[in-house]
């Protein structure tokens, strides 16, 4: 399925694409099927999954929690002040199954990292009702009451959006 991909010279193009959350790296697709890399930076891609939803990454934000990349892509979780972020990354490791063996298993370790974004440098955020109540301090209660009627996983993206929105309104 073709993706809308930005690069930093502004123009757009229709690719099939493959995100590589090991190297952190949007790939595409030329006509022979081959995954070659973009030659110019890429300033964001977005797609519709499932019901219909629009996921949208970006980059050109400044380097964060040991990340020194300005390219690196952030999918933008929620827009607006403030914006949430996420950083999707994958790890790949071996280790051997039995002591003294040559048999070796690959395993493939997920991580997900949130950040906060004013419009300047990027905050670590935790996804918890904690760091939540100190951002809107002033709507803590309200918040929670929201939350708590409303049924949300704040470990969930979908119900994180419920929450800054209803936050940020």
């Amino acid at each position: 399925m073709p993706v809308l991909v930005k690069l930093a010279n502004g123009k757009t193009y229709q690719l099939d694409i493959k995100y590589d959350l090991v190297a952190n790296e949007l790939l595409f697709k030329d006509k022979k099927g081959d995954s070659l890399n973009f030659v110019l930076p890429v300033s964001e891609f977005k797609f519709t999954g499932p019901l219909e939803r629009i996921y949208r990454f970006k980059s050109g934000y400044p380097p964060s929690g040991g990340n020194t990349r300005k390219n690196t892509l952030y999918q933008v979780v929620y827009e607006g002040k403030p914006t949430l972020l996420k950083k999707m990354s994958k790890t790949v490791w071996e280790e051997s199954t039995t002591y003294g063996t040559a048999t070796r298993t690959k395993n493939v370790g997920s991580k997900n990292v949130y950040f906060i974004s004013d419009g300047g440098a990027l905050s670590p955020f935790k996804p918890q009702r904690k760091s939540i109540f100190s951002m809107f301090n002033e709507n803590s209660a309200e918040l929670d009451k929201y939350i708590k009627e409303n049924s949300l996983d704040l470990s969930k993206d979908d119900d994180l959006i419920k929450v800054f929105v209803h936050a940020c309104k």
